[in-house]
Formats: C-alpha cells, sequence, structure tokens
C-alpha cells in the first residue's frame, strides 16, 4: 500500500535517503518491539515499521536498474530474491531458539539481521569518510550489491 509513495521518494530523493532513513526507523522500531507491553503499544510500533519496509522493492528496483549492465540485471535481482527466501528459512528456527531460551521480546531486540545491516552501513560510511580504497559504485557490480552499498550510491 505504501510502496507507491516510497517510489516517489525514492523517485524524487534517489535510493540513499529514503532507503538509509527508513532502514534506520526499521531497526529501531523492530528493537523497541520488545520493550512494548501491551497490545495497543506493539500495534501502534509495528504499523511504522511495515511503513518503512514499503521502501524496500522501490528503492533496490531503482538500485538494480541505476548500477547493473542489462546482462546482469537478471542475476542481481534473483540474489536480491534469494534473501526473501533464504532469509525466513534461517530466521525462524533462531526467532524461536530466542524466545524458547529467552523471550518473545528478546528476539525483536537482538534482531541480528537488522544490527548487521546496520554495522555494515556504519562500516561502509567510515570507509567512505575515510577512504583507503573505495570501489563502490565502480568496476564489478557483483561484489558490491549489500545495503551499505546501495547508500553509498546516488
Amino acid at each position: 500500500m505504501l510502496q507507491l509513495p516510497m517510489g516517489w521518494l525514492v523517485d524524487r530523493y534517489g535510493v540513499k535517503w529514503p532507503y538509509s532513513t527508513c532502514f534506520v526507523l526499521w531497526c529501531l522500531g523492530a528493537a523497541a518491539t520488545g520493550l512494548l507491553g501491551t497490545l495497543s503499544t506493539l500495534i501502534l510500533v509495528r504499523l511504522p515499521i511495515g511503513a518503512t519496509e514499503a521502501v524496500v522493492a522501490p528503492a533496490t528496483y531503482r538500485y538494480l536498474a541505476n548500477n547493473f549492465e542489462e546482462s546482469q540485471k537478471g542475476t542481481a535481482l534473483g540474489i536480491y530474491s534469494v534473501g526473501g527466501k533464504i532469509g525466513p528459512a534461517l530466521g525462524a528456527p533462531i526467532a524461536a531458539w530466542l524466545i524458547a531460551s529467552a523471550s518473545w521480546k528478546m528476539m525483536f531486540i537482538t534482531h541480528w539481521p537488522g544490527r548487521a545491516d546496520l554495522a555494515d552501513a556504519v562500516v561502509a560510511d567510515a570507509q567512505e569518510r575515510f577512504p583507503v580504497q573505495n570501489r563502490a559504485c565502480r568496476g564489478s557490480r557483483v561484489g558490491c550489491f549489500t545495503w551499505a552499498a546501495t547508500t553509498r550510491c546516488p
């Protein structure tokens, strides 16, 4: 439902800022979910999480269109798409283990994939600010297909 307005944001501002902003808000919302105690607050926090997730498809498709040669776009889209299958396959058992060993709240607080991507973005930002050899947006595109790479390219 919100992918249309998010697509407009991506068209207007590029991939970097809408994706980065929504990703940070999504991480904070996911972590905040574990701190909640009532159903009403859970719903209030989960709705913005869904809204911020709406930027993923438009931003990713724009990134792929802008940064991959025509002959590489199918492979790049395949790599992106497989994450939607592998993530739940790996995440469900890990989430079940966290719920069984700690609590459902701990599952949201320790949400590892989001924290790993956020750490990747921080490292990428540091590399960009203090470059040793920054290869983002140059050369082979397949090697830089990470969330942080999407924020380094317009």
